[in-house]
């Protein structure tokens, strides 16, 4: 499409184990993200598209909510979400129960548990009830785990830091369900048809230093990572309808990390960049 790698297309990576708060700090990613969008939308004359993928469509959205009054309208034409897990994913209570390997060989589940269960991050991304409503998400010994009881189940396993962070967000608003609508024209892209984890069962119950893998898995709808509630939640009744245009396209089949290089959604960004002026900013966060 023309663009060139950090003249006008640019990459903003961040601290995946953050959430929001941590991001808001100053100087901190949303700090530089603002000030990367804003020279290149100066030199380039033309308002940013953001294209996300994973957990940073919801980083995003907390990042365009926290922005001051006018900035969005200024320097954002638009918004592209794809797999964006707004109501939080199952897996995140996998990982602070047994841990998760991502599927890599050899690699133990409990190998990255250290560090995914002190992930602020994975915190914001647990199951929220707005998304799953009373669906059992664990399900230990005599004891079921909803998406509401996700407080409890980090109080069993005695995730103290896990439990304060929880609390720290909910107070301030920032759990991924929080957050309002996109303030901008927005394309979000999801996938389903891929076989997702909804419900993990333990015969034991839980309790501090647990870490043993599920004896069972109960799978359900989604692209594999996230689950279809939440790939779903802002077409689903989470955003209203406020004027701003949104619109959602589903492919199915195809899994949470290749759809960064799905043909079908790679040519629906293209057609939805070229809808907006003719010369854009696209800004890349994964």
């Amino acid at each position: 499409m023309g663009y060139k790698r950090n003249r006008d297309l640019h990459g903003a990576p961040y601290v995946w184990r953050a959430a929001p708060d941590g991001h808001n700090a100053t100087g901190a990613f949303y700090d530089k993200l603002q000030s990367l969008i804003e020279t290149s939308v100066e030199r380039n004359a033309a308002k940013a598209t953001i294209v996300t993928h994973s957990l940073g469509g919801p980083t995003t959205l907390a990042f365009l909510a926290s922005r001051p009054a006018g900035w969005v309208a200024k320097y954002v034409a638009s918004f592209v979400p794809i797999s964006a897990p707004w109501g939080g994913a199952t897996l995140m209570a996998r990982a602070d129960i047994s841990g998760d390997n991502f599927g890599l060989p050899l690699v133990p589940s409990d190998y990255l548990k250290p560090v995914q269960k002190t992930s602020a991050s994975g915190v914001f991304l647990l199951p929220m009830p707005t998304a799953f409503g009373d669906h059992v998400v664990v399900r230990a010994g005599s004891t079921n785990y909803s998406a509401a009881d996700m407080p409890a189940l980090l109080g069993d396993l005695g995730l103290s830091q896990a439990a304060a962070v929880h609390a720290h967000l909910e107070q301030l608003a920032l759990n991924a369900d929080d957050l309002p609508a996109p303030p901008v024209r927005t394309l979000c892209i999801t996938s389903k048809g891929v076989k997702t984890a909804q419900t993990y069962v333990y015969s034991d119950a839980m309790s501090p230093g647990f870490d043993k893998t599920p004896d069972s898995v109960e799978y359900g709808d989604g692209d594999g990572t996230v689950n279809l509630v939440s790939l779903r939640y802002g077409q689903d009744g989470g955003w209203p309808t406020d004027g701003v245009p949104r619109s959602f396209m589903t492919v199915d089949g195809v899994a949470h990390f290749d759809m960064v290089k799905d043909s079908s959604v790679l040519a629906a960004i293209a057609a939805f960049i070229g809808q907006n002026a003719s010369s854009v900013d696209v800004v890349e966060a994964s």
